[in-house]
This record gives structure tokens, C-alpha cells and sequence, in this order.
């Protein structure tokens, strides 16, 4: 599941909430959150699980993806 609020861009997975992040300039900001979005989206439709999971787990680690608590 995904959403976009107040310009975040926020990914549920497994009951947890996480803002994706992006200090890129200006408008290429929006698109690469909005980008990570679609591709999550897209492992989600064809059931690529292990994706997602390595994507949030690098994410996190390199400080592009972080939980809202």
C-alpha cells in the first residue's frame, strides 16, 4: 500500500508506515519519491516480496527510506 500526503511520500508494508526520502533538487526530488513509489507498487502487483524487502532494508540503511512511528 502507498499514499502521498502533505508532499510525504509514505510506503505501508506489514503494519508499519515508512517516508521515503530524496534530497535531489526541486522537482527531481518529487519524482524519484514518487518513482520508489510506483516501483514498490509494481513488486507488490507481480509478488516480488524478497525486492521489497531488500529495497527497504538498503533504503534504510542508506538513509533514503525511514519508519514513521
Amino acid at each position: 500500500m502507498m499514499m502521498m500526503s502533505d508532499n510525504k511520500y509514505i510506503y505501508k508494508y506489514k503494519g508499519k508506515s515508512y517516508e521515503i526520502m530524496c534530497n535531489d533538487e526541486g522537482e527531481w526530488s518529487e519524482q524519484r519519491k514518487e518513482q520508489i513509489l510506483n516501483d514498490f507498487k509494481h513488486c507488490e502487483k507481480i509478488g516480488e516480496w524478497i525486492t521489497i524487502n531488500n529495497r527497504m532494508t538498503n533504503g534504510i540503511k542508506w538513509g533514503w527510506l525511514k519508519e514513521v512511528v
